[in-house]
């Protein structure tokens, strides 16, 4: 659990969580704001890091070297909905978000979203989506029970090494704040 300052939890908001990532939940104590862990970040950072090949967390940048959406981008209470709004969502949304993106790799997370693009658990395969050629995996949601969840439990290191000099090789500068 890290204590930080006002000035730094505007920042954390106003810069897509950049300095701080994965630490997303933020509370205010007596003695101040605390940023805490959330799993299912630290999961995010975990296969961005395994993707890229980086040997420490404090080289990724969010919103740059990485970015994340939904197929349903609506909160439900257990995903109630999803499924009939999945259709209407993917012809309304998924096209028009996905095309400002420049990432060369999308990483497809949880059933939904591998039903939204009818793929397998473990593909690994090129698609044109937002209009961009893109190598697509998919991995089980880091939340789900059981494995499935991590790149290199459906590819060699040959094939991560392929993954991470696409996305070094289209690696974005950094942005001035």
């Amino acid at each position: 659990m890290a204590s930080v300052s006002d000035d730094e939890v505007v920042a954390y908001f106003e810069t897509n969580c950049l300095a701080h990532f994965p630490f997303i939940r933020v509370r205010r104590t007596g003695s101040g704001w605390n940023l805490n862990p959330v799993r299912f970040w630290a999961a995010i950072r975990g296969i961005a890091l395994e993707l890229w090949q980086l040997p420490d967390a404090n080289d990724l940048r969010p919103g740059l070297d990485l970015a994340i959406t939904e197929v349903v981008p609506y909160k439900s209470r257990k995903e109630v909905g999803v499924m009939k709004a999945l259709a209407w969502c993917m012809a309304t949304h998924w096209d028009s978000r996905m095309s400002v993106l420049a990432a060369p790799v999308v990483v497809v997370l949880g059933a939904v979203a591998r039903q939204a693009l009818d793929l397998p658990l473990g593909a690994v395969v090129q698609r044109t989506i937002g209009g961009l050629s893109r190598t697509v995996i998919t991995l089980a949601h880091p939340n789900a029970f059981g494995g499935g969840k991590r790149p290199r439990e459906f590819m060699g290191s040959h094939d991560l090494e392929r993954i991470a000099h696409i996305l070094r090789r289209h690696r974005l500068p950094q942005r001035d704040r």
